[in-house]
């Protein structure tokens, strides 16, 4: 019953239509003069309707061989909200990942601390049981309180729309499934297209001349923010998550359901051993790029790709001995299909004196997932 009162008075209610009376009216008197019998708004009224119409579904939740219907609080237990599965699944030495590096199990790690209890709502959502504000979100999505931090804007943002704007009810609570990644359930069914139709996008060179070869987030995103360089030992000793640093002018492009996607890396170092993970990503930094050459630039025969058609390497960081610091490209980064010799970066740890020292030049274990490399990188 509260869970059906709850989705109703949060998804359901606000978006049926309402009636406003006049504010010195009896209506408004007796509703505290808040929004009167503005089903969307007024509190009373919604609890109201809410309750009347939780008991009629009620009266019928069963399903046909008398089982009771999936609640929230059910399948929010398999959600990745509820399991941080897709870490996990990330971590697992069965997909080549860091865990083949330190033999922890993740069962170890506080990471699977990181997670919302199915019967603690109030994680989420406010005391009022309303769509959780983007604070909320933030105080765990930590990359993207980070993009706003460093000062990225977003279209979106400016035009005041919320992260539950776009990310919905199946995609936070789940949908009684469990899924290994947000990359391949239902959590990435949100994408630009739900809202901007591919026939109606304005005519311009970049649209005509790539077509659907591109995902939006190619062109569409102000940069990729990376935490660069994770420094594991940190993490074990209770210290939390203490990266070398966030950079973030840096745009790395992977293929993704067939299409050129904006993707991201991870790195991180343990007891002298590096480790590289590639996947695909979506910031929310989306701008309108600059028109004519300037945007064409970013990709093609930038520096990187000089630099890759010419040696067959791609210095994407590297150690300046002399201010004793990680430098880095600031560009857009196409991976090619040799990823894994063409990379090159500078891995680093933290010393007995907590300085950062260089641990090597090529990392120990390479990872992949839910992406590809580029068929071919732009000329």
């Amino acid at each position: 019953m509260l869970c059906i009162f709850r989705s109703l008075y949060i998804y359901i209610i606000p978006r049926i239509p309402f009636v406003r009376y006049p504010s010195n009216s009896f209506h408004s008197i007796l509703f505290f003069r808040f929004h009167p019998f503005d089903l969307r708004r007024g509190p009373i009224c919604r609890i109201l309707v809410a309750l009347f119409a939780a008991g009629i579904l009620l009266s019928g939740c069963g399903s046909d061989d008398g089982s009771e219907s999936v609640t929230v609080s059910e399948t929010i237990r398999t959600s990745l909200h509820g399991t941080t599965h897709g870490m996990e699944y990330w971590y697992a030495s069965e997909q080549g990942g860091f865990q083949g590096i330190t033999n922890i199990p993740y069962e170890n790690l506080d990471c699977k601390n990181c997670h919302v209890p199915a019967d603690m709502c109030d994680t989420c959502h406010l005391p009022d049981f309303s769509a959780p504000t983007d604070d909320r979100c933030l105080a765990c999505h930590g990359r993207q309180k980070l993009e706003q931090f460093l000062g990225f804007t977003d279209v979106h943002r400016s035009a005041g729309m919320e992260c539950v704007d776009c990310h919905t009810h199946a995609q936070v609570h789940g949908d009684n499934k469990s899924y290994d990644s947000m990359f391949n359930g239902v959590l990435s069914l949100v994408d630009c297209t739900d809202c901007h139709a591919v026939d109606e996008l304005s005519a311009n060179p970049a649209h005509d001349s790539h077509g659907n070869k591109l995902h939006c987030t190619a062109c569409h995103m102000q940069a990729t923010v990376t935490c660069y360089n994770c420094h594991f030992e940190s993490a074990l000793e209770g210290n939390g998550k203490v990266p070398y640093g966030a950079f973030a002018d840096w745009r790395f492009l992977v293929k993704w359901r067939d299409q050129v996607h904006q993707g991201n890396i991870l790195t991180s170092t343990y007891q002298g051993q590096s480790f590289m993970a590639i996947a695909p990503f979506s910031g929310h930094s989306v701008y309108v790029p600059p028109s004519g050459y300037e945007i064409c630039h970013d990709c093609h025969d930038n520096q990187m790709v000089q630099e890759y058609h010419n040696q067959g390497t791609m210095t994407i960081t590297w150690w300046d001995a002399v201010d004793a610091e990680v430098e880095h490209f600031p560009g857009v980064i196409p991976v090619p299909k040799d990823w894994q010799t063409a990379f090159k970066l500078t891995y680093v740890t933290l010393d007995q004196a907590g300085d950062w020292v260089v641990v090597n030049n090529d990392a120990d274990l390479k990872q992949m997932l839910f992406c590809e490399p580029l068929d071919n990188l732009p000329e």
